[in-house]
């Protein structure tokens, strides 16, 4: 079993700087500013976790890039440049030779690409490998071993309290299921990450790989992510996260211990200490689940009204006065303020975990750590019992949500919206309360004992879950479909890179030619 001492090693390790490199690359602060406050506003327009910023920053420079047509150094050079500039990384702290390092991960997934045998289409093959190749540039630039390691220890614990008979799981199946629980639940994986994540275990050399295994993943392609996509959208895999959430927070709390700047080694040996920091750690997170919150219901708003107004200018309103031949300020002022409002009322509701929560969470960070175990209820099926009551339940709630749903309708009839204004209200409706549904769980991190639901909250889930519903598939197209994110990078960040580029190379050599004078 992976040890606490051994992550820490890494962890100490992994927290040093860049590397020390006599050159470095150099921006000039001014465009760097002005970048960092574009990225800022980027980040607004698309729903993502904060720690997936970087990731999907390199992301989207590399997607953008593939449609220049650039080579791999340059691609590399401009990729590095702009993360300096948006500030992910200090400026003079990436060493020149980076530009090197990144490109060969960039010639290997390039190869990768052009040797893919695949029944899928072209778009959705460049779509998976340029999220695998954003994740690895990313591990190259922040390594993250330690948590790899962190993740097994996780592992370890909760499988022993799992009794799954092998009819439901064979236990490679349970073990790989529950490593994509963890990276779920304590690192907030995306899909990106955790098809990384995979690849590494069927390629275990995979970030200094052989030729002939990217030969062999490029032959077997539709195979082997069939087979990952498997471990991940499984049915069995979305039922097992389900119990196994619960055993997640004392891990939470742990990981925060380890990779903050305690004197790490008295606290995981000595009980009083290892409480006094659990406590605190849980005051602190608790304080900053409350930002995140806050956070998140600010960046909400902000992307539903950019993302509404901007819809509204380029297709409601020119589509309302040139066909309808009038335009219904009713309705469209209702869709812009209604699904802010929504969300910051939502927002007012959700609460974080109080007293008796803390003192249990600290009990169960005290056993991991000191007594190198976690004896908690075990799950011995993962079979739901399925009574008669069950489904004529599952009847009336299908009735009663597509009554909502028609009710709804019939009421932004009456106030004479027309077809367009309708499906924009459900559209964003839905997304705010989705997206207000995943703030919710933010709060619900640290929770290990389930609170019972109150009157309110029963009336709420029972009017907004088929919103919810419909919130969560238009949340899974969105980045595919979202014509503003396009318009954005392609229309507006391309030509705005080039120029502030240029305007730093201009800078650049007003600078020489200053230094001739002197």
């Amino acid at each position: 079993m992976t040890k606490l001492p051994q992550i820490l090693d890494k962890l100490t390790r992994e927290s040093k700087p860049l590397v020390e490199a006599e050159k470095t690359i150099k921006v000039n602060e001014s465009v760097g500013q002005a970048a960092f406050y574009y990225e800022k506003l980027r980040n607004s327009l698309d729903w993502q976790e904060e720690h997936l910023f970087l990731k999907n920053a390199i992301k989207r420079t590399l997607k953008r890039r593939i449609y220049l047509k650039m080579n791999q150094r340059d691609t590399a050079r401009v990729l590095l440049r702009d993360l300096v500039w948006a500030k992910y990384f200090r400026n003079e702290s990436v060493p020149l030779d980076y530009i090197e390092e990144v490109a060969a991960i960039l010639r290997k997934y390039n190869y990768l690409r052009h040797n893919t045998v695949s029944t899928c289409n072209a778009p959705k093959i460049t779509e998976i490998v340029l999220g695998l190749v954003a994740c690895e540039i990313e591990e190259f630039l922040r390594p993250s071993n330690a948590e790899k390691d962190y993740v097994e220890l996780a592992v370890n614990h909760i499988k022993g309290n799992l009794n799954i008979s092998e009819q439901e799981l064979s236990a490679d199946e349970l073990e790989i299921m529950l490593h994509v629980g963890v990276l779920r639940e304590i690192f907030k994986a995306d899909l990106d990450q955790l098809r990384f994540y995979l690849i590494k275990i069927e390629f275990p050399k995979w970030p200094s790989v052989a030729k002939s295994d990217v030969e062999r993943f490029g032959k077997n392609f539709d195979a082997i992510i069939t087979q990952i996509d498997h471990y991940i959208f499984d049915n069995v895999s979305r039922k097992l996260q389900r119990p196994s959430r619960r055993y997640m927070p004392p891990f939470r709390i742990i990981w925060e211990i380890i990779s903050r700047r305690y004197d790490r080694e008295v606290v995981l040996k000595n009980e009083d200490t290892l409480e006094s920091a659990t406590i605190e750690i849980i005051r602190r997170k608790n304080k900053s689940i409350y930002s995140r919150v806050l956070r998140s219901i600010i960046r909400g708003i902000i992307f539903i009204l950019l993302t509404k107004i901007i819809l509204a200018l380029i297709i409601e309103y020119p589509y309302e006065l040139r066909y309808l031949g009038e335009v219904n300020y009713t309705a469209l002022l209702i869709n812009i303020l209604l699904p802010p409002i929504l969300m910051l009322i939502i927002g007012l509701f959700i609460k974080i975990p109080g007293p008796r929560n803390t003192k249990m969470l600290v009990d169960q960070v005290r056993q991991i750590v000191i007594e190198d175990k976690f004896d908690q209820p075990k799950i011995f099926t993962l079979r739901k019992r399925v009574s008669k009551l069950y489904f004529l339940f599952n009847a009336l709630y299908l009735f009663s949500s597509i009554g909502i749903l028609a009710l709804v309708t019939w009421g932004l009839i009456v106030l004479k919206f027309n077809l367009f204004s309708i499906i924009l209200f459900f559209f964003f409706v839905s997304l705010v309360s989705f997206l207000a549904f995943r703030i919710s769980s933010i709060a619900k991190e640290l929770e290990v004992r389930q609170r019972d639901d109150t009157v309110l909250i029963g009336i709420y889930n029972f009017i907004f879950l088929p919103f919810v519903f419909i919130g969560k598939i238009l949340s899974e197209q969105w980045s595919n479909y979202n014509l503003t994110l396009w318009f954005w990078d392609f229309i507006i960040e391309a030509p705005f890179k080039t120029i502030m580029s240029l305007f730093e190379s201009w800078l650049s050599f007003v600078r020489e030619k200053r230094e001739d004078f002197e």
